[in-house]
């Protein structure tokens, strides 16, 4: 074949491919999904660039998501992937996104192209998808989410990886917790780690109107004391923190050895203070009776458990005028490593004290022991 016929048949064949983008601009529903499925497999490239003109001429949702898997089917994944960010309307991208998500069930090629999108798209163009994930139900799309949860990205943030923790976590629930505690772990040093521990939260939140169940509860508690016992003390902090908002102040005791290791020898000593104050000869006056704390490590807070002991000390200004009933009583907020640590945190209530006139004294009392 010559050269001459050789461009001769070239621009009939481009000539015939172009009439099927042509024929979209006068063809709806089921014929113009015939029509571009005829376009990709006369011309792959000009179907990928013709594909707005096509989605324009969909009059409804079915008929543009049907159009769409005509094209992931044949891997025209890059227009497609771009519809949700041009369906303006939340309502309709919501059904598309469905729609596409639960055609995985019996199209293996929407499973690859969901998982291609996790890799191909930007933060917010992937948030877009989010429904077609969560109406994907598919054991292999749900393995590949554990794994890529499980491998979190070395930084603070990425707002893609977050995305796909709350699809992970609006499809499986309190089971998320399994992937996202390896997440964790792995994550301690540099990766997202307060944004998994935020999603291990909200795998076990109740809907509106519910309580947390005790085996949700349970399954949390023991992820999280997991996670702690296997990063940092500083991030296990982090960890107990979240148990104690939660209401779970007695497993996040538990980790006490293991955030103030340096400090615990079988029990924890802390620093406490009962301040009486009086007016004596018109003298306002404040006597800090303080004393060492042992406590065994099965306390998060020690405050309320000395109060009473605490309040029992002999008063030193029984003559003066008593301000209040009661003492006031205050611990240190984390164990202390030797009784020269008490010094700073009593100097500051001391200056607090004496900042609203008081003349303070302090009178060192016998320690006690919390059993």
């Amino acid at each position: 074949m010559s050269f001459l016929a050789i461009v001769f048949s070239q621009a009939v064949y481009a000539a015939n491919c172009d009439a099927y983008r042509k024929k979209a601009e006068s063809t709806t529903g089921k014929n113009l999904i015939q029509t571009y499925d005829k376009l990709i497999d006369c011309d792959k490239n000009l179907a990928e660039d013709s594909f707005v003109d096509f989605m324009k001429r969909t009059n409804e949702i079915t008929t543009l998501a049907k159009l769409s898997l005509t094209a992931i089917d044949k891997q025209v994944w890059k227009p497609t992937w771009e519809v949700p960010s041009k369906l303006k309307d939340y309502a309709q991208r919501d059904e598309f996104t469905h729609y596409i998500g639960a055609a995985c069930q019996e199209n293996d090629k929407v499973l690859n192209f969901l998982q291609g999108a996790y890799v191909a798209l930007k933060d917010i163009e992937f948030a877009r998808w989010e429904k077609a994930y969560i109406s994907c139900e598919n054991d292999t799309l749900n393995g590949w989410m554990s794994a890529q949860i499980e491998a979190p990205p070395q930084s603070s943030y990425q707002e893609k990886y977050s995305s796909l923790m709350n699809i992970y976590v609006d499809k499986l629930g309190a089971d998320a917790l399994i992937s996202l505690e390896k997440a964790a772990i792995s994550a301690a040093e540099t990766g997202p780690f307060a944004d998994i521990l935020s999603s291990m939260a909200k795998a076990v939140e109740p809907s509106l109107g519910q309580t947390l169940s005790g085996a949700d509860k349970e399954k949390l508690d023991t992820a999280l004391l997991n996670i702690a016992q296997n990063v940092s003390p500083e991030k296990a902090k982090e960890v107990a923190n979240r148990l104690v908002s939660a209401g779970s102040q007695d497993t996040a005791a538990k980790l006490l050895p293991t955030i103030y290791a340096d400090r615990y020898n079988g029990s924890f000593t802390y620093g406490g203070v009962a301040i009486e104050l009086a007016t004596c000869g018109g003298e306002k006056t404040a006597v800090f009776h303080t004393a060492t704390i042992k406590e065994s490590g099965k306390l998060w807070l020690i405050q309320p458990a000395i109060q009473d002991s605490f309040q029992s000390f002999k008063p030193k200004l029984k003559k003066c005028e008593a301000e209040g009933e009661t003492w006031s009583v205050f611990a240190t907020p984390t164990p202390i490593l030797n009784d020269k640590e008490i010094t700073p945190w009593l100097e500051s209530l001391q200056n607090q004290y004496e900042k609203k006139g008081y003349v303070v004294s302090v009178k060192k009392e016998k320690g006690i022991t919390i059993q």
